[in-house]
């Protein structure tokens, strides 16, 4: 079983890359970053594509995401939630977490500036928009899933890991498909229907692109994370 090692040193080179780049301390922008930057939460995209590479420029790819993820999450959880359940992001309205989402995009496209591979970077931006279109389509409607949305750039993240590591296309496949499933599972609602069935399909996701690659953390991730 995966130790907290390969956990803790993504999350503190995370925290470094981050607070590099984003500098600012407004209160907005800090309370964005406090999910990601808190020692309980789970940076999940640079956990995926760390799992395939450990390199900076695969770091700072799912760092990228991750900042990204965040300031998409909170405007969802401003759209959708009661206001007497939504939290910080509802205090800070819509303008507040428009302005802190757009400020965490700027920092995401100053992580990315460190990979210099634009087949890459190609992925994450095909990605990074598929995902927005699908936020936007699902903002306000009750029966949207959270797992659904956040397979996009779940792939993304895993797909540049197998490809800054030099996997071949096959790999690179079997890799995406792996971290789809993964971001599904780690990020569904805690409500959402199906959650056993997606843990399943991230383990069993997995366990595929061990056998052909014969890279174990991934599969470490996943049992650490989701059990099994």
């Amino acid at each position: 079983m995966m130790t907290t090692q390969f956990q803790d040193s993504i999350q503190d080179r995370l925290r470094h890359a981050v607070q590099a780049s984003l500098p600012c301390q407004a209160a907005p922008v800090q309370l964005a970053l406090g999910a990601l930057l808190s020692a309980q939460q789970e940076p999940v995209h640079a956990l995926i594509a760390c799992s395939l590479d450990e390199g900076d420029p695969t770091l700072h790819v799912g760092a990228a995401l991750d900042l990204v993820h965040i300031g998409l999450q909170r405007l969802h959880a401003r759209v959708d939630a009661a206001p007497e359940t939504a939290g910080a992001a509802a205090l800070l309205g819509t303008a507040g977490n428009v302005l802190a989402g757009d400020y965490l995009t700027s920092g995401a496209f100053k992580l990315l500036v460190h990979c210099n591979d634009l087949a890459v970077l190609q992925h994450v931006a095909d990605a990074i928009t598929q995902c927005c279109e699908l936020e936007c389509t699902d903002m306000g409607r009750a029966e949207a899933k959270a797992s659904a949305r956040a397979r996009p750039m779940g792939g993304a993240a895993a797909r540049a890991g197998a490809m800054l590591g030099g996997l071949d296309e096959a790999a690179q496949t079997l890799a995406q498909r792996y971290g789809e499933a993964m971001a599904a599972a780690l990020l569904c609602g805690a409500a959402e229907a199906g959650r056993a069935s997606l843990h399943a399909a991230a383990l069993q996701a997995a366990q595929a692109l061990q056998d052909a690659t014969g890279k174990t953390r991934p599969l470490e991730l996943a049992r650490a994370r989701l059990g099994g």
